[in-house]
C-alpha cells in the first residue's frame, strides 16, 4: 500500500500556513485527496513525532527557522527546525520506518545543516511556495502512492 496523503507541516508563520492551505488546495483540485496537519512550535512538532505515529504521514514539512524574529541578523535566528527534523528522523529510524519523507524549508540556506539533521530535500521558501513547490510535491504525491 502506497503512503496516505496526510502531510506533516511545522512551521510558526501563519502566513506561510496560509501559503500551504493554498498549495494543498491546489494539489487537491487536481486529484489528490490531501490531509494537512499543522503545528507551529519546535516542541509540538518534536512531541508528535516522539509520541504520535509518525509513520502515518507520508511527509513532513519543517521549517528551519521557528521562531523567526525579522529583528535579528540571519546568524542570530533560532534554527530549532533541524532538531524537529533530528527527532523525526530519529523515530523512523527506532520503528524502522521509510516514512514520512522529510522536507526542510526555509528563507535562508540551511541546505546543508537540513539534510545532515535528516531531511530528504531542502527548499528556499521563496521557492516553495510558488510553482517549483506545487511540481514538487504533485510528483512526490503520484509517485508514492
Amino acid at each position: 500500500m502506497g503512503c496516505e496523503k496526510k502531510i506533516l507541516y511545522i512551521d510558526d508563520m501563519e502566513l506561510c500556513h496560509d501559503k500551504m492551505r493554498g498549495l494543498v488546495y491546489a494539489l487537491n483540485n487536481n486529484g489528490h485527496l490531501i490531509e494537512l496537519y499543522h503545528r507551529q512550535t519546535a516542541l509540538s512538532g518534536i512531541y508528535r513525532a516522539k509520541t504520535k505515529n509518525i509513520g502515518k504521514y507520508c511527509l513532513a514539512i519543517v521549517d528551519i527557522n521557528l521562531d523567526y524574529n525579522p529583528e535579528l541578523l540571519i546568524w542570530e535566528q533560532t534554527t530549532e527546525g533541524l532538531d524537529v527534523i533530528e527527532a523525526i528522523k530519529k523515530r523512523k529510524t527506532e520503528l524502522r520506518l521509510k516514512k514520512p519523507f522529510i522536507w526542510a524549508v526555509s528563507f535562508n540556506d540551511y541546505r546543508e545543516q537540513s539534510l545532515m539533521a535528516g531531511a530528504d530535500r531542502f527548499f528556499f521558501k521563496r521557492d516553495f511556495f510558488g510553482e517549483r513547490g506545487l511540481q514538487s510535491l504533485d510528483a512526490f504525491l503520484k509517485g508514492n502512492n
